[in-house]
């Protein structure tokens, strides 16, 4: 339960943090968290791709 309870104030924690940055800040976290996802999907796509090409 005490991890838990850790977990939970680690989260608020990060929360706050967020709701502190300034807009421009606020936009290129969004970015970021959107970008790395898509990154991998992409780099996964491609590798398929060549991997495909190559036999």
């Amino acid at each position: 339960m005490e991890k838990i309870r850790m977990a939970k104030q680690k989260v608020q924690d990060f929360r706050e943090k967020i709701q502190d940055l300034s807009k421009p800040k606020k936009l290129l976290l969004i970015i970021l968290v959107l970008a790395v996802p898509a990154g991998i999907a992409i780099a996964t796509a491609l590798l398929v791709i060549w991997k495909g090409k190559k036999k």
